[in-house]
């Protein structure tokens, strides 16, 4: 499987580690992530792919079977995922192992 490596997929790696970093774990993590204005606003399929660990044909497959996260479909080719949306479904399929 190959992913893309973007700015913004380095950028959302190196702030989900500030968030950690200062003292936010898991959910709270993600959800600090949702309002984090060094993120951009939208991610594109292959950077929302990219950060999930998937294809990006995973995701379209995703889309097409109605599954989260939330996006925006200019086109069919145009599609984008609002940091928000994104970040609180991550916040929402996060497992906490600790407990």
């Amino acid at each position: 499987m190959q992913t893309t490596t973007t700015p913004n997929v380095r950028l959302f790696g190196e702030r989900l580690a500030h968030h950690v970093s200062a003292g936010n774990s898991g959910r709270e993590a993600y959800m600090a992530l949702a309002s984090d204005p060094a993120l951009p606003i939208n991610f594109s399929s292959a950077e929302v792919a990219a950060i999930v660990g998937v294809t990006d044909h995973a995701m379209a497959k995703r889309r097409s079977r109605g599954q989260a996260p939330s996006y925006i479909a200019i086109s069919s080719k145009s599609v984008h995922y609002p940091r928000a949306l994104f970040c609180e479904w991550l916040a929402t399929v996060f497992v906490d192992r600790s407990r």
